[in-house]
């Protein structure tokens, strides 16, 4: 008899998950819109180990509609199941899609179709990023849900909201609010998350300002009830920045077995964070961990290179080195726990237009103070060795607890 992932998981770590995951997988490789979701476990959400993907449903993408892709997916827990909801592409546009597990991530019923079609929104041409919240407070309306439609091609330009009594069918309440000004200007996304605290409704969102690397941040608005009106954003908002180096190109080469880099300046490096060095031509890339910084030019690395990167050999072109906090970041989960705010967010565009993408860790003592990235933990490492399906992209990282 096959283990489930929970038992496969007693077996490696001697005691039982708190916590299970659901993350963006994807591989540049395959290009497009092509994706998968990952399933990661643990006792503590910041360090994660990946048990795989959900169960496939190929076999009804001419009905399903999700046949090119499924990404963003978010997760709840209520009295007896988890319902994950995710995105699925038919190639053209995205729609959101629904599946229920048991608590050992057995597939117990997958909805023939989506739950929400563009075709339900009236000049909408996408919808994406499902933000759902079980709160059991409501006896009527028990499952809230945020999302966002896009009313040309495939990015979000509009929050909107639904509410559901059972968790699968669903009652549109209307536009929260659309695009604004600044971090807001040009895209505007649900990130995959709302909280209930002390009465009142937290709604995380993230905006973009048109530019490909750095444009994205992520803040939040409140409301006493789910309502399309009523919301007020933080005044502090955006709540997390970029943090690190980006782009800087290699002072030195670097030989196979070498433990050093040498850069212009290390002093927006920081000690104990992951970085990627890669050659801009042809995206032959690694990654690596800041172990310490020797000089002003010099970081020293943990692991060993496996390859050659030159800093410029007139023939494949130089060679960059950057943290992979230094790019877009765009919170996907937030807890309170221990009197402090805690977040999951995903990074990308750290290597300029080249798909990688991964997942950080924040905290704050108070929302208004914004978070603050800490650069030594990483939920889901990289690595160019991984399972095909997230070799290049582990990100958008939702969790529940299961124990």
């Amino acid at each position: 008899m096959a283990l489930t992932k929970v038992q496969d998981a007693m077996l490696v770590t001697g005691r039982p998950p708190k916590y299970l995951a659901v993350y963006n997988g994807g591989d540049v490789v395959s290009g497009g819109n092509n994706g998968e979701i990952g399933v990661a476990i643990g006792r503590d959400p910041r360090f994660l180990g990946r048990r795989g993907i959900t169960t496939p449903t190929s076999e009804q993408t001419t009905t399903w509609g999700n046949e090119s892709g499924k990404r963003n997916p978010t997760v709840i827990k209520d009295e007896h199941t988890i319902k994950l909801y995710y995105e699925g592409y038919d190639g053209t546009r995205w729609q959101v899609f629904f599946e229920e597990y048991d608590l050992n991530m057995r597939l117990r019923y997958a909805h023939n179709g989506p739950i929400i079609k563009y075709s339900d929104i009236a000049g909408a041409t996408s919808v994406e990023r499902p933000s759902v919240l079980y709160d059991p407070d409501d006896a009527t309306w028990p499952y809230k849900m945020a999302y966002c439609i896009a009313t040309s091609g495939i990015n979000g330009t509009s929050l909107r909201l639904a509410r559901s009594a059972d968790g699968v069918n669903w009652s549109h309440l209307g536009e929260a609010w659309g695009l604004g000004t600044g971090w807001e200007s040009t895209y505007l996304t649900t990130t995959g998350r709302i909280l209930k605290k002390d009465g009142v409704y937290y709604l995380f969102y993230s905006g973009n300002n048109g530019a490909p690397v750095g444009g994205w941040r992520s803040g939040v608005a409140t409301n006493s009830d789910w309502s399309i009106s009523g919301w007020t954003k933080n005044p502090n908002n955006p709540l997390i920045e970029p943090r690190g180096q980006g782009k800087q190109q290699l002072a030195a080469t670097i030989f196979a077995g070498d433990k050093t880099i040498t850069v212009a300046s290390t002093a927006n490096y920081d000690v104990g964070a992951p970085i990627v060095v890669w050659y801009e031509v042809t995206n032959a890339y690694e990654f690596n961990v800041i172990d310490a910084k020797l000089n002003g030019t010099t970081l020293r690395v943990r692991y060993p290179f496996q390859g050659q990167y030159t800093w410029n050999d007139g023939t494949s072109g130089p060679c960059y080195c950057c943290q992979i906090h230094s790019g877009n970041v765009d919170i996907s989960e937030v807890w309170f726990e221990d009197g402090k705010w805690k977040c999951l967010f995903s990074v990308f565009g750290f290597v300029p237009d080249f798909g990688l993408e991964s997942t950080g860790y924040a905290e704050t003592d108070n929302l208004d103070d914004g978070f603050t990235i800490d650069p030594t933990i990483w939920p889901l490492p990289m690595s160019n060795k991984r399972e095909v399906f997230d070799r290049t992209s582990a990100e958008n990282l939702h969790f529940v607890r299961i124990e």
